[in-house]
C-alpha cells in the first residue's frame, strides 16, 4: 500500500477529516469541525508493515504551517491549540462548578474543555497505546509562543472552580495536562516484593513512610520519592557506595533481569552496575541546569519511556529495604 492510500484508509475512520489533494504530491488535510488544515508534502513518508512514520509527517506539517506537535500532550496551528486533559470533569460527583462544553472566556482568549477533535485524535493517535479516556481543552486567540503559558492560565481557572466543601480531594483531581506517552507505559509488569506489614511501626523508617505514599500518587515516571526514601537508609559515607551497598544487600536478581531486558545497563551488568546507573541517572536530574528552552517548556522533555523503567526499580528497591529495616 502506498503512503497516500495508506494515509486514506486511516482517516476513514474520523468523520470530520478529510485529505484534498492540491497539486503533485502536495496535500491538505482538514478538520471541519474546529475549521484547522494543515497542507503538506506527503514524498518521503514511507509506509512500512502497515504503520506510517507519523514523526516524520509531524515534521511535514511544521515545515508548511504555523504549526507546532508537543510530544504526546497536544498541538499548535496558527491560534488554535488542543492538550489532553484530566480532571474532575464528571459532574455526577459535584466536585467542581466548572463545566465541560461551554466556552470560557479569559483576558483575550478562550477555550473550551470537551471530547478531543478528529485532529487531535489523528495527530496523537500513534503515542495514545491505550486509549485513555480523558478530554482535550482548546485554546483560541493563543500562538506557538504563548500556549504553553496560556494553557497553565486556563489549568489554574478551571482549578479555581473546585468547590471548597471537597477539599480533600483537590490534589488528586486537580485538571492537569495528560501525556500520552506515559499513558501507553503506565502498567509496566514487574512482579514486585509482597510488603510485609508485620514491622516494627515505631521504627524511625516507618516514619518517612510519607515518601513511599508520594511515589505512589505521583507520574509514573516521576521516581524521585522512591529515591528519597532509598536515601532515608543511608549512613554518612559517600551515597553512591551507599546505594551500592544497599541493592547489592537485598534480593537483586529479578531487577536486573528487568533492567537488562529494558536495557537500562547492559548484558554483563551486576547489581553495583544497576545501582551505579540509577545514582548517575537520578543525579542528572536533580543536579541538571536548565538550559533557556527548558525554562521555557520544562514539561515536554522527559524522557518518559525510560524514566517510568526507573520507577519501577526504585519502588522494587524500596519495597526490599523496608521489609528488611523495619522488623
Amino acid at each position: 500500500m502506498n503512503n497516500f492510500d495508506y494515509l486514506n484508509s486511516r482517516l476513514e475512520k474520523y468523520e470530520h477529516l478529510t485529505l484534498k489533494k492540491i497539486n503533485g504530491s502536495r496535500y491538505r488535510l482538514q478538520d471541519e469541525c474546529v475549521n484547522k488544515s494543515l497542507s503538506f508534502n506527503l514524498k518521503g513518508i514511507e509506509v512500512e508493515s502497515n504503520y506510517m512514520n507519523m514523526k516524520k509527517l509531524h515534521l511535514k506539517f511544521e515545515n508548511s504551517n504555523d504549526y507546532k506537535y508537543f510530544d504526546g500532550h497536544g498541538f499548535c496551528i496558527e491560534d488554535y491549540a488542543e492538550f489532553g486533559i484530566t480532571g474532575f470533569f464528571d459532574e455526577e460527583f459535584n466536585y467542581t462548578s466548572f463545566e465541560t462544553d461551554v466556552c470560557y472566556s479569559f483576558g483575550k482568549y478562550k477555550f473550551i474543555v470537551s471530547d478531543p477533535s478528529n485532529l487531535f485524535q489523528f495527530l496523537t493517535w500513534f503515542e495514545d497505546e491505550t486509549k485513555f479516556d480523558y478530554k482535550t481543552i482548546k485554546l483560541f486567540g493563543t500562538s506557538q509562543d504563548t500556549a504553553l503559558k496560556d494553557l497553565e492560565k486556563a489549568v489554574f481557572y478551571i482549578g479555581s472552580k473546585f468547590l471548597e466543601d471537597d477539599e480533600a480531594y483537590k490534589e488528586f483531581l486537580y485538571p492537569r495536562i495528560v501525556d500520552l506517552r506515559e499513558v501507553g507505559v503506565t502498567a509496566v509488569p514487574f512482579n514486585y516484593t509482597e510488603i510485609n506489614l508485620n514491622i516494627n511501626w515505631d521504627s524511625p523508617i516507618a516514619n518517612n513512610l510519607s515518601l513511599f505514599n508520594y511515589g505512589e500518587s505521583t507520574d509514573h515516571y516521576n521516581f524521585f520519592a522512591y529515591y528519597r526514601f532509598i536515601e532515608t537508609f543511608f549512613d554518612t559515607g559517600n551515597e553512591e557506595d551507599e546505594l551500592i551497598a544497599l541493592v547489592e544487600s537485598i534480593d537483586n536478581d529479578e531487577l536486573l533481569i528487568f533492567a537488562k531486558d529494558h536495557n537500562l545497563i547492559e548484558a554483563n551488568g551486576t547489581a553495583k552496575t544497576l545501582a551505579k546507573t540509577l545514582y548517575k541517572v537520578r543525579n542528572n536530574y536533580v543536579h541538571h541546569k536548565l538550559r533557556k528552552e527548558r525554562i521555557v517548556d520544562p514539561y515536554f522533555n522527559v524522557p518518559v519511556a525510560i524514566l517510568s523503567k526507573w520507577k519501577v526499580i526504585s519502588r522494587e528497591i524500596t519495597i526490599q529495604l523496608f521489609n528488611k529495616n523495619c522488623l
